[in-house]
């Protein structure tokens, strides 16, 4: 991942969004407060336990039906809600201290609810880009790192198309994929799946080091953030990879050999090359030339990769093309669990520690 630097710069005149509001210059910010804006609060550190609206209701004395909680897809609230409410909206004094509360205006209520659905719908989204992106190659997919956290998937999608000067669209809303981080924060990463690997490429070529304003409809009055893209993260899916890495955690994925090659054939051109993998799983569901390498431990695992990535160099591969990578499952939580595989820090992968070269 490339390294991000921040600025602040300079403040424009004035920027308006959709309505009626008009956002003054930042020497007159203190003269229009957010409060004066605000069409919700948004309530977090929430006890895990609620489950309803009504729980929420309970204890800040906002009716249930002004109520939105963030969910996960099997129904596990996050500790975040937000509840429309205006100005003299009075709160119950029984909300617990731990709990925080923040003033919204509407694109940041807007944004919220955004998030709640993406945030549901995840899972079905990553399946659905694994499976429109897979067969050719993976070089549709974009990963854009360096967002600001107040971005919708239509400031994404603006941010592309005013990269690449118009020229490269996004089809559909939904082909942007937002990571979260955990309780339902949305990470500063998203996916982008374009309409052609060519389209891919342009956004490649000028999504370097790409500013962009905090908050989009405000212009640059709270300064901006560098954009990068690239293709650091591919996905697949199908039914036969859900046990395919079993417990070990020194597996790599290598694409784009010849489709008609198998499992042996592949085992003898890289014995050539001084490659010795354990086991070969030739990976369904993709362009046909994907291979999953499982070794012994990490040393061969972190080795391998360096081997690959100098014969990419000797072969001219584009920097930008896929070549390698480091599968991974995404996480999985099942219904009833007390803490998630993923939450806990000994089930992190040591391909962290430092690389032999």
């Amino acid at each position: 991942m490339l390294s991000r630097s921040r600025r602040i710069l300079k403040v424009p005149s004035v920027a308006t969004f959709t309505g009626s509001h008009v956002i003054p210059k930042a020497d007159d910010a203190d003269l229009f407060p957010l409060r004066e804006r605000q069409e919700s609060l948004l309530f977090e550190k929430l006890p895990r336990s609620f489950s309803t609206a009504a729980d929420v209701a309970t204890i800040t004395g906002i009716p249930e039906d002004k109520i939105l909680l963030m969910k996960s897809r099997i129904g596990e609230f996050t500790g975040r809600a937000v509840a429309l409410a205006e100005l003299s909206t009075p709160l119950s004094s029984t909300i617990p201290p731990e709990v925080t509360v923040r003033s919204l205006d509407r694109a940041d209520t807007e944004l919220f609810v955004e998030q709640c659905e993406r945030f549901y719908e995840f899972s079905d989204d990553l399946r659905r880009l694994a499976k429109e992106a897979g067969t050719d190659g993976f070089h549709r997919i974009v990963t854009l790192t360096g967002i600001p956290k107040t971005y919708k998937r239509s400031d994404v999608a603006a941010i592309i198309s005013d990269a690449t000067k118009n020229l490269v669209k996004v089809a559909k809303l939904s082909d942007i994929v937002f990571r979260f981080k955990k309780d339902g924060y949305q990470s500063d990463t998203c996916f982008v799946l374009l309409p052609s690997a060519d389209d891919a490429h342009a956004v490649i070529k000028n999504v370097q080091e790409y500013a962009v304003p905090q908050r989009r409809i405000y212009g640059t009055s709270f300064g901006c953030s560098f954009v990068f893209a690239d293709r650091s993260s591919l996905f697949i899916t199908h039914p036969d990879l859900d046990y395919a890495l079993g417990g070990s955690k020194y597996w790599v994925m290598t694409l784009g050999w010849n489709a008609e090659l198998d499992e042996s054939q592949m085992a003898t051109v890289l014995h050539k090359m001084a490659i010795y993998p354990n086991k070969i799983v030739k990976v369904p569901g993709g362009s046909g030339g994907e291979f999953f390498l499982r070794f012994d431990r990490m040393k061969n695992t972190k080795l391998v990769f360096s081997r690959l990535n100098r014969l990419k160099r000797r072969w001219r591969i584009g920097s930008n093309i896929p070549f390698f990578a480091y599968p991974v499952r995404a996480d999985i939580h099942f219904e009833g669990d007390i803490k998630h595989a993923d939450e806990a820090s000994d089930c992190d992968s040591d391909l962290d520690e430092p690389v032999m070269y």
